[in-house]
């Protein structure tokens, strides 16, 4: 049996190493509020994994936006960004 082997391949940073300000302003509001995020949709929608999705789904919309976020009270500017998703 003859063995092969492929080359190794680079692997690639998931975020290039110069992220702008958005995407550090995003990461940081994700660490801190993700967990209460989904938290708020589990018990709104009784669905573990509709919360999953909805919360993920939420910070994609944040990452797509053009302006900075400026989110004061963050869970309230969570919570509204989730509710502009039913709009």
């Amino acid at each position: 049996m003859r063995a092969f082997s492929e080359p190794a391949r680079e692997l690639k940073p998931a975020m290039p190493s110069s992220t702008s300000p958005l995407h550090h302003e995003v990461a940081r509001l994700y660490t801190e509020h993700h967990g209460w995020l989904h938290g708020w949709l589990r018990r709104r929608l009784g669905d573990v994994h509709q919360a999953g999705d909805l919360a993920h789904d939420t910070f994609l919309r944040l990452l797509a936006r053009q302006e900075p976020v400026s989110a004061r009270e963050p869970k309230a500017f969570l919570t509204t960004v989730e509710a502009r998703r039913e709009n």
